[in-house]
């Protein structure tokens, strides 16, 4: 319905971590490179489709998908040539969307990050109150 918010009635769906990146590099070459650095195997699975002010921006998503209740990672452009995914991160070309994972692997996974010369910065974002966080729900 129109001028309805969209709102989640479980917190299931947003049990995940998210990493914000910057970097000059092109999707594909991101993904190849964190998959031959962080041991990954990273592949373009869909886009992701957004509307904003009778605008439509698609932005890919790159992911390793294990079983259920395994680390899943999702690579997600933050910008393409229609618009941005969250324009609330302006400054973030990428984001790490990350399910399942121990304690201690966000902040160790953001120091392997920031080693990176094509990376040149890597900061977790804290999802509670994301104004946009719908667009992080994806199967």
């Amino acid at each position: 319905m129109a001028g309805e918010k969209f709102r989640f009635s479980s917190d299931e769906y947003l049990n995940f971590k998210l990493i914000g990146m910057r970097s000059d590099e092109k999707g594909f070459r991101l993904a190849w490179l964190l998959n031959k650095t962080l041991l990954w195997d990273l592949e373009l699975s869909h886009e992701v489709e957004v509307t904003q002010k009778n605008n439509v921006s698609k932005h890919d998503v790159f992911a390793i998908k294990g079983e259920e209740n395994e680390l899943q990672i999702h690579l997600i452009a933050n910008r393409s040539l229609q618009g941005m995914l969250l324009p609330e991160y302006h400054q973030m070309d990428y984001f790490l969307k990350i399910e399942h994972s121990s304690e201690g692997y966000i902040p160790e996974l953001i120091a392997e990050l920031r080693k990176l010369e094509e990376i040149t910065g890597a900061f977790e974002i804290q999802t509670e109150g994301l104004k946009n966080i719908e667009r992080f729900i994806f199967d």
